[in-house]
């Protein structure tokens, strides 16, 4: 889902990250959602634990493969398709 590219405020409060709920329906074991705010983006999981008892994995290996296409994307840039900024460190 995009979301605003600017930084939103609440009461003079920064909003610094956003991330998505996803909910789980009867008969679904996974969910997986995406928003992006201020130039970055957000994953949400949720999962039933009884049927994907390793979701913490699934999420780190997301992670590890999302950082590896962003840096081939940051290497090779000959398409002419603009910057690739890296992910920012939490």
């Amino acid at each position: 889902m995009p979301g605003p590219q600017f930084p939103l405020y609440f009461l003079g409060a920064r909003l610094l990250e956003c991330y998505p709920v996803v909910p789980i329906f009867h008969y679904q074991a996974l969910g997986i959602a995406l928003f992006s705010y201020d130039g970055r983006l957000f994953w949400g999981f949720n999962a039933d634990w009884d049927a994907v008892p390793d979701l913490h994995d699934l999420v780190g290996l997301v992670d590890d493969e999302f950082r590896r296409l962003v840096a081939a994307a940051a290497l090779d840039d000959s398409r002419g398709y603009g910057q690739t900024a890296a992910p920012r460190a939490s």
